[in-house]
């Protein structure tokens, strides 16, 4: 059969453009239209066709594409379409509980794994999913059975889905996203019914899987074709992959969920190893687990180290590992919550792979999310609270005291007054970025650094940090002054459905970010999920990095500047803060100064400014804002703003 093509003309908005060619494509298309709905007390008998006996039922209607409640006495709900001839079209289904599905008296098709992966049952899907169905000649039957009474939702898209991606295709090239969306797109990668992600750690294995812990003590593999694709080197036995009798690949290619592992204790963080094989934290000690024979499923639980012990306060979580050059495991203790016989709270260690536990640096209160740099180096970020001002990201080195004084209870070298915040300033290692409370995310996870060489778009190398409660990305550029790691943060993409815990680059060049509310709740609103974000190829006109002069900044963009209003002191807006370091839950920031700009020089290539200030002052966070700048080529900004963590002004 030759592909259908659009019948597309484009009109003034997206909106009447989508509508317009929609009506005049449908009339080369075969008829097909929903005939009616009833609603009935009862699940119903199929007979072989899908139908059922309709004796006593109650025809309802229901707005398409929208949330719906329905009267309690609707047990189950009978759809019938009515095509005069064979054709596809897409069903849109989704509920908050779940649901049996049966579409002429077989499984629903569905683009979430293999054939009938949903064949008897969707539920908790708060968006929609697509089933691609393709109507026979004559009635056609969907039977909808539910738990319980909860929204539900249903759409009839009669376009199917190849006319449907050539149209959004068509929209999207006509009238482009704006804002973060027009240069980094969230996408949604849908999760079965039955599985609760509640993301804990994840990381990609070498055939581009991505392997999954919950909160709930599972671990997952998550098969997508795309990026196994991406994976396949020139020379692999193509047939033995799709066969499933490579080691490093799954015998499904194509997308799939897999239970790897179950029975963990709330594990918050994953490393992939060899293929087969992952090493996970658990709140009572660092775990390796492997698929020793090859069926898909872990068989070998290995303990590595237990000299963390384990608390029995809810606040008390060990987080990592990540693993350095010479194949140490890295891993960070809760400085909080301290209850019961372990040791090492609030201490970032390394296991060796002699299996020796190595404490290395203390003052940690809740360290959620650790990367190790392409250079070696640890950071940390930790979250507001007590003796934490406002959340940071810590660069470790050993013998670092990062602030919060629980953990000096076994630092044998402390013989101080661990209660006084003067004395604890001493020996306080500050940190490397101090994130603007609220501004730039609320509870920090993990870090990622950029290696896609290019392919996430022009932050190459630089760092990446997911926030749970702002459910917000934020870009991190760093430098080093004076031998210790400092720099700024800036905005980067908002609008994730939920609570961003863990992210990973993928093979592709996406960025993964797994998300969970841990009963918390975010901004988003979803308890947990999975997205991507990815880069359409565009460089945004941004601040590319904000470093540190004799007597200022030198702000570089991405793009080169209009040169005129970008040597205009006055576009230009300059103030320093701090936060109280204090035993009291978090701080407002103190002392706001604004700074005036003395002068303002475009760099020769035009991609630089760099801004003149009358001094500098240590122990500040600088906040950077700038207006009326555009691009030389008229581009507007898309961020205007960064946030510079002054610890030192010597030069590197």
């Amino acid at each position: 059969m030759p592909k259908l093509q659009l019948v597309y003309s484009k009109l003034a908005t997206r909106e009447a453009t989508e509508a317009a060619v929609t009506a005049a494509t449908l009339k080369q298309l075969p008829a097909a239209r929903l005939a009616s709905i009833h609603a009935l007390p009862v699940a119903p008998t199929l007979k072989p066709d899908g139908s059922a006996d309709i004796s006593g039922a109650k025809t309802i209607t229901l707005p398409n594409a929208q949330w719906t409640t329905l009267d309690a006495s609707a047990k189950s709900l009978l759809f019938t379409f009515h095509a005069d001839a064979e054709r596809e079209v897409t069903l849109r289904i989704g509920c908050k509980r779940p649901v049996q599905t049966k579409f002429n008296n077989g499984p629903m098709p569905s683009d979430l794994g293999p054939p009938g992966w949903l064949a008897g049952q969707i539920g908790n899907i708060a968006d929609p999913v697509p089933f691609h169905v393709k109507l026979r000649a004559g009635d056609n039957f969907l039977a909808v059975t539910f738990t319980e009474m909860v929204p539900f939702y249903f759409e009839l898209d009669p376009l199917g889905r190849d006319l449907r991606e050539q149209l959004n295709a068509r929209l999207t090239a006509d009238f482009p996203p704006t804002g973060e969306a027009r240069y980094y797109k969230i996408e949604t990668v849908a999760i079965p019914s039955g599985i609760a992600l509640e993301v804990g750690g994840m990381a990609f294995n070498t055939d581009g899987s991505l392997m999954i812990c919950t909160r709930r003590g599972e671990i997952w593999r998550y098969v997508n074709a795309a990026l196994q694709a991406e994976c396949a080197k020139p020379g692999l036995n193509r047939a033995a992959m799709l066969a499933g009798k490579t080691p490093s690949t799954s015998a499904f290619f194509g997308d799939r969920w897999e239970l790897f592992a179950t029975g963990l204790h709330e594990p918050l963080g994953l490393l992939t190893g060899k293929p087969g094989e992952v090493f996970v934290v658990q709140r009572s000690e660092l775990t390796r687990i492997v698929d020793t024979d090859g069926d898909g499923k872990a068989d070998l639980f290995e303990t590595l180290d237990q000299n963390c012990g384990v608390s029995a306060s809810q606040h008390a979580y060990i987080f990592g590992p990540v693993r350095d050059k010479a194949g140490n495991l890295w891993g960070a203790i809760s400085g909080i919550g301290i209850s019961g016989p372990g040791k090492y709270f609030g201490w970032s260690f390394k296991v060796t792979p002699k299996g020796e536990f190595i404490p290395v640096s203390s003052g940690l209160r809740s360290p959620n999310g650790l990367c190790m740099t392409p250079d070696g180096d640890l950071f940390i970020t930790d979250n507001q609270g007590e003796w934490v001002g406002t959340s940071p990201l810590h660069h470790v080195s050993p013998g670092a005291f990062h602030g919060h004084p629980a953990s000096l209870k076994w630092d044998a070298n402390f013989k101080g007054d661990a209660s006084k915040a003067e004395e604890l300033a001493k020996i306080r290692k500050l940190p490397a970025i101090q994130f603007p409370y609220g501004t730039m995310g609320q509870s920090l996870a993990e870090p990622v650094v950029d290696t896609t060489g290019g392919k996430f778009g022009p932050f190459a190398g630089q760092m990446f940090v997911a926030d749970e409660s702002k459910c917000i990305v934020v870009r991190v550029a760093l430098e080093k002054v004076d031998g210790e790691w400092q720099g700024a943060c800036l905005p980067f993409r908002s609008g994730f459905q939920g609570g961003n815990n863990r992210a990973a680059f993928a093979p592709d060049g996406s960025l993964y970010v797994g998300q969970t509310d841990r009963g918390w709740g975010s901004t988003g609103g979803k308890s947990f999920g999975l997205q991507r974000v990815v880069w359409n190829g565009e460089v945004p006109f941004e601040i590319e990095t904000m470093k540190l002069t004799a007597d200022g900044f030198d702000v570089r963009f991405t793009r080169p500047v209009d040169r005129s209003a970008a040597a205009t002191p006055a576009n230009w807006s300059l103030s320093h803060y701090h936060y109280l370091y204090r035993a009291q839950y978090g701080s407002p920031q103190q002392d706001i100064t604004p700074v005036k700009v003395s002068s303002a020089t475009v760099s020769t290539d035009g991609r630089a400014v760099r801004l003149k200030l009358p001094e500098l002052r240590t122990g500040k966070i600088y906040e950077l804002h700038h207006a009326n700048l555009r691009a030389a080529d008229g581009t507007e900004p898309l961020h205007t703003s960064a946030y510079y963590t002054l610890n030192r002004v010597g030069r590197k």
